[in-house]
């Protein structure tokens, strides 16, 4: 078969593949897209201010749990390395990851059941190689919302477990040495 009908084919599939889609689904995986694009533009800003925060958060609260949520961000970034890389995965892996989001344990707990959707990514990044960008939308009364951006390596990866653990460890000392420094 020619390269040029073997396009044309898959171009196809992944257009059929689309057009099956919801429209809640679709505008999920768009918003997915554009937050994990953003973050390949290391625009980590944008990607926190885009993420759902308590609604009854003052402009301060809200302010200052998005400056944390941009700092992790950062970090992770910094640790994994720049994305070169992203696609959108078909299927859901088992991955070991670290999620950042805003809000506290406490608010997520008074949610009660909620409904959660993840859109994963295959991500090629300049420290660490292949790993996954997984983000996590959460159903409000204002429809789906981006809640969660996490990182982390497929469960098969020989040192995922080490190498998530290290980062964690890196992460929390990160975040604890900015505490002490407020």
């Amino acid at each position: 078969m020619s390269s040029r009908r073997w396009i044309a084919l898959a171009a196809l599939a992944l257009g059929c593949a689309t057009a099956s889609l919801t429209p809640e689904q679709r505008q999920r995986a768009d918003s997915a897209s554009r937050l994990v694009d953003l973050l390949r533009a290391a625009r980590t800003e944008e990607v926190a201010a885009s993420l759902h925060y308590p609604p009854f958060y003052t402009a301060g609260e809200r302010a200052r749990d998005e400056a944390d949520v941009q700092r992790s961000l950062d970090f992770l970034l910094e640790r994994f390395g720049a994305i070169s890389r992203f696609e959108a995965l078909k299927v859901n892996p088992s991955t070991l990851d670290l999620g950042i989001s805003g809000g506290t344990p406490q608010y997520l707990a008074s949610l009660g059941n909620i409904q959660i959707a993840d859109i994963p990514y295959a991500v090629t990044c300049a420290r660490t190689g292949e790993a996954v960008v997984r983000v996590t939308f959460m159903q409000t009364s204002n429809g789906w919302e981006p809640w969660k951006i996490s990182f982390g390596f497929p469960a098969s990866r020989p040192d995922a477990r080490a190498q998530i653990g290290e980062i964690a460890r890196e992460l929390a000392e990160h975040m604890q040495e900015r505490e002490l420094s407020l």
